[in-house]
């Protein structure tokens, strides 16, 4: 329902009255939630029924080509409007769910599931911190951007070279380190960006970005943490 204060939604969220922008935050940071319970509650149904963990196993390939098509298509499946925006946080919370189940399995086999709550502790403390770190500064981290996708592309180069050329265990870890490194300057860059660069009809693109940097930033530190390749 419309009324006499309503914003057009070309506005920027900073240039929103507070009460505007505080609702913005809360959509967000509301959809994030919901999106990483959706992804626990899959990942635990994956993981508790053998038959479905084997099967999402041996289509992982399947699950991660689906969940990077996802990723990389957000900001336009997002912007297509509010259904559109919810639709994609529920796929990626499926897809995210259905990749996580076997490999969760993978670690907790080999180094019991303390390693995983350890791994989603660390996430949780580091993406609270730096989310707050950048609401309490308002610091703005867009001058990331392009150090960012160079290490974003470099990651994916890497990944891909791996698949022909066996790497050290040594070479993984420092990698794995590397990533970690890099999303938490894509956490940094993401949150500044729901300040500062977002308008007020972008909240799923923002909940998807930041969802996206939470849930890749867990993997990485349990596999630096489970020490499996």
């Amino acid at each position: 329902m419309s009324n006499a204060f309503s914003i057009p939604n070309d506005r920027f969220v900073i240039e929103l009255p507070v009460d505007a922008r505080l609702a913005f935050i809360r959509k967000v940071y509301g959809l994030f939630l919901v999106s990483i319970l959706g992804t626990a509650a899959v990942t635990a149904a994956v993981m508790s029924v053998p038959a479905v963990a084997d099967l999402a196993g041996q289509y992982w390939w399947a699950w991660l080509v689906l969940y990077v098509g996802l990723s990389w298509g957000s900001n336009w499946i997002a912007s297509q409007g509010s259904a559109f925006g919810y639709g994609l946080l529920a796929a990626l919370s499926v897809v995210t769910g259905l990749f996580f189940g076997p490999t969760v399995n993978f670690y907790a086999a080999g180094a019991g599931m303390g390693v995983v709550y350890e791994a989603l502790a660390l996430t949780a403390a580091i993406f609270g911190g730096l989310t707050g770190y950048v609401f309490v500064t308002r610091q703005d981290f867009s001058f990331l951007r392009g150090a960012l996708w160079v290490g974003m592309f470099a990651l994916i180069g890497f990944g891909v070279l791996s698949m022909f050329v066996g790497f050290s265990f040594q070479v993984h870890h420092l990698v794995t380190l590397a990533g970690v490194v890099l999303f938490i300057g894509f956490i940094l860059y993401d949150t500044s960006n729901i300040i500062h660069h977002y308008r007020e009809d972008q909240f799923a693109v923002a909940a998807a970005a930041i969802y996206l940097d939470f849930v890749i930033l867990f993997m990485k530190l349990l596999r630096l943490l489970g020490r499996r390749d």
